[in-house]
């Protein structure tokens, strides 16, 4: 199927029907396979080594114990089954009386299969009050943070400026950005440690739905494949206006790049496991080469350099791109956008498929960070902070 230039691709319908079981199942193989393979070896920005180093990092918010996250490192649990939470009376059925005294019985529901079920679009919109903590009555994972003090969070931090890295800091205070601001939020208002871990892109999606880590706050955007096998928040970042999907082409090319016909025999690229990949692969179909590359980086620097043709790009990442660095000889091919229907629009969070009550812990602590505005000003100030690195 092409799109001609200045028509919009709307996804929801297509969405709609492509969640089904089977075409989840394939999806989650390929992507397993793709991740599989290992991270490419121009991803040098964070080496094995430094993912080792961050791993046994820890920042420790105000609110968070010294002593209860010092033993917590060594082991993360992946946590107990949904359905294994505790039942909890909700329902008189009746009562009677021994010596004066009233002995009720309840019918008992589970509390977590009412609380935290995916709604329709497969993700979790449910809320818990974070203002006291996580609680003492927490099940599943959300229960192995307590008791462990720590939380992790992976993430891949060349996405600013929402994750990035500032080279003139060292530990983990060098990871910076809106989701690293969020995320030390989450861990203060658990009242636990943060140990942020930095991987390649696809590493912290296959790692997550692994267990590995807590969660995966990476400016994840959703998909069908990721709500399948990941437990996704409600969103939290929304670009203004139809957040869009374009394509990225040199300043040299535009006469001869006018439309996605004229990608005929070209090479392409995206960056692998996201958004812009299962948009290319739903909507174009004739080009020559379809480069998966680790990071949306490595993508501008491989277009940048001529190994590819065109890149698949978020259109407001890659207009801050082109601003900050005026140089890189890029511009985005006019008339050209993708995008996604209202219920899958925003950036998400993720954790274990299954983790209902996590993530209903990390809605809780998006709607207060939603209703203070706090995350667009975290996204302002670190949007400044990027143009003075040239991110």
């Amino acid at each position: 199927m092409h799109i001609r230039p200045g028509k919009q691709v709307k996804t929801a319908a297509a969405l709609s029907v492509l969640l089904t079981a089977a075409v989840f199942s394939q999806a989650a193989r390929a992507e397993e396979n793709a991740a599989s393979s290992g991270a490419d070896a121009s991803y040098a920005s964070v080496s094995e080594a430094e993912e080792a180093d961050a791993a046994s990092e820890v920042i420790e918010p105000a609110a968070a114990g010294a002593d209860a996250a010092s033993a917590a490192a060594a082991d993360i649990s992946s946590g107990e089954d949904a359905s294994a939470a505790e039942t909890v009376p909700t329902e008189l059925d009746g009562g009677n009386f021994e010596d004066g005294i009233s002995i009720l019985t309840f019918n008992a529901i589970n509390e977590q299969e009412q609380l935290y079920v995916e709604n329709e679009w497969n993700f979790i919109d449910s809320s818990l009050d974070v203002s006291g903590g996580i609680s003492d009555n927490a099940t599943g994972r959300l229960a192995d943070i307590r008791d462990s003090g720590v939380l992790t969070v992976a993430t891949e931090p060349y996405f600013a400026p929402q994750e990035f890295i500032d080279g003139m800091l060292t530990g983990n205070d060098r990871f910076v950005g809106a989701d690293m601001e969020l995320a030390r939020r989450i861990a203060e208002r658990m009242g636990v440690q943060l140990k942020i871990v930095p991987l390649d892109f696809t590493k912290v999606l296959t790692a997550t739905a692994a267990g590995t880590y807590d969660l995966a706050i990476s400016a994840l955007a959703y998909t069908p494949l990721r709500a399948s096998t990941l437990t996704l928040s409600k969103g939290y970042y929304f670009e203004e206006g139809n957040a869009q999907t374009g394509l990225l082409i040199r300043e040299e090319d535009a006469q001869a790049i006018k439309s996605i016909d004229d990608l005929a025999g070209k090479d392409i690229a995206a960056q692998k496991g996201s958004l812009q990949e299962m948009l290319i692969v739903e909507h174009v179909t004739n080009y020559h080469q379809f480069r998966r590359l680790p990071s949306v980086l490595d993508v501008y620097e491989a277009l940048s350099a001529g190994e590819i043709d065109a890149a698949a790009s978020d259109i407001d990442a890659a207009e801050r791109y082109i601003e900050n660095n005026p140089g890189c000889g890029l511009v985005l091919l006019e008339g050209v956008a993708f995008s996604l229907e209202e219920p899958f629009k925003g950036d998400r969070i993720a954790a274990k498929k299954g983790e209902g009550e996590l993530i209903s812990f990390v809605n809780g602590v998006i709607d207060e960070v939603l209703a203070a505005d706090e995350y667009n000003a975290w996204y302002k100030k670190y949007s400044d902070y990027a143009a003075r690195l040239g991110l």
